[in-house]
């Protein structure tokens, strides 16, 4: 297992492109058989996948073409605990632990059709590392957000665990809102200055942020 205080270094290596095999002999490790009692652990799932062996991905930044996808896991770190999971057999409630509220530290049963479809939209843009900027978020926080004047609904998506922000590294933004109006069967919020695109399992309907 990795140190606790070298978890976030390495989460910050994985996604520079730094590779797990040269973190850890810098850092004085090695990759051992993983400790089957062992709890749940989403640097450790990622070092597993990590170790296997990759298939290089077209370049980021634009749509596959038909039947084109990266076959290698897509990560998500969250904006504001650095956390990092894969979207890929990683089991749902470490990723929902993952999503929780980071002013609260509560989780909510964020459903896998929302996180998947994440995942699905990384693929679809050839990037597998998504930035997380909210997924779950408490009635209080959300109300604190809004005495701040911050664009949060009242009666928020978000606060229902119905919905999450994120941003696929590499990828064109406008491009993702774009997929995601064409594909998306709920909310699409498109947040242009802020480079950022909201999902969620409401009504159908789109918007515009900052």
């Amino acid at each position: 297992m990795i140190p606790r205080r070298r978890g976030r270094a390495f989460a910050d290596a994985i996604f520079e492109g730094v590779s797990p095999s040269s973190f850890l002999l810098s850092a004085g490790l090695a990759l051992g058989a993983p400790n089957a009692h062992a709890a749940p652990d989403p640097v450790t799932k990622k070092t597993a996948f990590l170790a296997a062996k990759s298939v290089p991905a077209p370049p980021l930044g634009r749509p596959a073409r038909a039947g084109q996808r990266a076959e290698r896991p897509v990560f998500a770190r969250h904006a504001w605990t650095d956390e990092v999971v894969a979207l890929e057999g990683t089991s749902v409630p470490t990723i929902r632990s993952m999503l929780r509220c980071h002013f609260t530290g509560r989780s909510a049963p964020i459903p896998a059709e929302l996180i998947d479809k994440v995942r699905a939209t990384a693929a679809t843009f050839d990037t597998r590392k998504v930035l997380v900027i909210s997924g779950y978020r408490s009635p209080k926080y959300n109300l604190w957000l809004r005495k701040k004047g911050r664009e949060v609904a009242r009666n928020s998506q978000h606060t229902r665990g119905m919905a999450i922000d994120f941003r696929p590294e590499g990828a064109d933004i406008r491009a993702v809102y774009r997929h995601l109006r064409r594909t998306h069967e709920g909310g699409v919020g498109f947040y242009p200055v802020t480079r950022f695109v909201h999902v969620d399992l409401g009504p159908r309907r789109t918007w515009r942020g900052t």
